[in-house]
């Protein structure tokens, strides 16, 4: 009787618990991509452009306006990615490091308000990868802002060659938006025929240079040759 009772008790225990829901655990929200994940991208790109180094570039960049100029003095590291020291009208500018860094640069700019100037810069962190920047010259305060892709390696959620396949974020041009910069951003991979692909939709974000936050502005479609003027 009592071993009865006890599996009575037992069975209403367990169809109790079946009948509560479940909590949801709401993810952190955060900006995504429109393009769901299944879908597969596999565009051809040059990950290098006109890239020049520290090394070639010894006649400095001069604002045709203000006549301010920027200049580069190499730095021997002695590693594959080279560095140097960044001088506005002769006088040194200062960041979180001593100088700026990278194996190529490219993409260099001043904002249509005389107060920044700017540069995409390529590091060299694997036999396939790459790590993509911008540097952004506060010519006034004469700082440096450094800037990283709005996503990480680790981000990327979509389809892979491989386990192994080297994938990593890329920042393929930039424009000026008033006190920020807007990017143009993607996932590239390097594949099996040793070339590399975008991977990704094409995204724009928004930079701003005062709060350091980056905004989603859209995603690109498929067939759009878009990008950041």
């Amino acid at each position: 009787m009592g071993v009865a009772v006890i599996l009575s008790a037992m069975v209403f225990y367990l169809s109790s618990l079946k009948s509560q829901p479940l909590p949801l655990l709401s993810p952190t929200p955060r900006p995504t991509s429109s393009v769901p994940s299944s879908t597969v991208i596999h565009a051809l790109v040059d990950i290098f452009g006109n890239e020049t180094n520290f090394t070639r570039l010894t006649s400095p960049f001069v604002n045709t306006s203000t006549k301010v100029a920027i200049s580069f003095k190499k730095v021997d590291t002695g590693t594959r990615n080279l560095a140097a020291d960044i001088y506005v009208d002769q006088v040194k500018v200062n960041g979180k490091y001593d100088e700026v860094g990278g194996q190529g640069e490219s993409l260099f700019s001043f904002s249509p308000d005389n107060k920044y100037f700017a540069f995409r810069t390529r590091w060299q962190s694997g036999c396939c990868a790459s790590d993509f920047g911008i540097y952004v010259i506060d010519l006034t305060a004469k700082k440096i802002i450094e800037i990283n892709p709005p996503q990480r390696e680790q981000d990327y959620s979509g389809q892979k060659e491989s386990p192994t396949q080297s994938i990593f974020p890329l920042i393929e041009s930039y424009g000026w938006d008033n006190g920020a910069l807007k990017i143009t951003f993607y996932f590239v991979g390097f594949s099996s025929d040793e070339k590399y692909y975008r991977i990704s939709p094409k995204e724009i974000w928004r930079y701003d240079l005062t709060t350091k936050q980056y905004t989603l502005l859209e995603t690109l479609p498929e067939n759009s040759t878009s990008s950041t003027p």
